[in-house]
């Protein structure tokens, strides 16, 4: 578990509106930072939509397009596999405001703003992973407003 500040972030998303990290204040918010030509990143992919199908009400799940030389790609990509992510087009300096070495990585950030929890590479579990930790971030969230 981490306790680090996250890094603000404003950027397009397909369909033209800007997503910034304030925008999620109160949410738990899961940004995954990848890439169409990264292989893991295609591994993890399905297991993020599964992830995105059942996630628990208050996670918002962004998906950050990073490390792209041609972002005409990215469209097709997830139209040809059925990704319902909100994607947003990222840029190196997202990308090393978050310590992003490798991709993918994803990046849990709790109610307040505060990355909580961070993975690195493909994880055949990462859906579940992810589950029990934004569910985890909810519910202390809950107690201490109680």
């Amino acid at each position: 578990m981490m306790n680090k500040p996250a890094p603000e972030f404003a950027f397009a998303n397909l369909n033209g509106e800007t997503v910034s990290l304030a925008s999620l204040r109160g949410k738990v918010v899961v940004v995954d930072f990848w890439a169409t030509w990264c292989g893991p990143c295609r591994m993890t992919m399905p297991l993020l939509q599964e992830f995105v199908e059942r996630k628990p009400e208050g996670v918002e799940f962004i998906s950050m397009d990073v490390w792209e030389d041609d972002t005409s790609k990215v469209r097709p990509f997830l139209a040809d596999f059925g990704y319902t992510f909100n994607v947003l087009y990222g840029n190196n300096q997202i990308a090393s405001s978050y310590e992003v070495t490798g991709i993918p990585t994803l990046v849990i950030i709790d109610k307040d703003g505060i990355i909580r929890y961070r993975h690195v590479g493909y994880d055949p579990g990462a859906d579940q992973k992810l589950i029990w930790q934004t569910e985890d971030l909810l519910k202390k969230s809950a107690q201490s407003t109680t």
